[in-house]
């Protein structure tokens, strides 16, 4: 039986404020048969008063394009041939714009005091949510055709910090693939 274990593919930092990859916003639209939109509130057209036929459509803010512009971009030196198709460990330590002062949230969470505060990476707490700034990260990837698919993602860490005194923000991204290892166990 072949063993298996997380192979190093690339390792490479991203540099730019991280966006969270915003939730799509699900609407309402009603179209006549006429071809008019109106609200889907009213029953009619107001033009014509021909009845109408509700869809829906999927509106995205698009607040994370840079970001995964500059996660497209940092991903293309570690790119293969053809997308990768086997399954991905991704790690990703965010860091976000260190601020003068941190909130009492932050302050509590380092003993109380702006004093206790580390001048390395802090603990970041405030929204974006982690999970979608994983998923802005791995949407950029995919597109990138880096991978097939973001379903292939099976395992990962996602930490969110304040950059350190001197540092910058952007990511830390960790790419392993899951491969069988080499030994006479394998060897066949």
């Amino acid at each position: 039986m072949p063993k298996f274990q997380w192979v190093e593919h690339c390792s490479f930092r991203v540099d730019g404020t991280p966006k969270a990859q915003p939730r799509g916003r699900a609407f309402a639209i009603k179209r006549c048969s006429n071809g008019h939109t109106f609200s889907a509130k009213k029953y009619r057209c107001p033009k014509c008063q021909a009845l109408g036929t509700v869809s829906a459509r999927i509106h995205d803010a698009g607040t994370a394009k840079e970001w995964k512009r500059a996660v497209w971009a940092a991903a293309q030196r570690f790119k293969t041939a053809s997308p990768i198709t086997l399954p991905l460990r991704v790690d990703v330590d965010f860091y976000m714009p260190r601020p003068k002062t941190f909130s009492p949230k932050v302050r509590a969470a380092y003993g109380g005091s702006s004093r206790d505060i580390p001048s390395g990476p802090v603990l970041f707490l405030p929204k974006p949510d982690r999970d979608n700034l994983d998923k802005a990260v791995l949407d950029a990837l995919t597109k990138a055709n880096f991978m097939a698919d973001d379903s292939l993602v099976c395992w990962g860490t996602v930490r969110k910090f304040y950059h350190g005194i001197g540092g910058r923000p952007g990511a830390r991204i960790r790419i392993m693939v899951w491969k069988p290892t080499k030994g006479p166990e394998n060897d066949a």
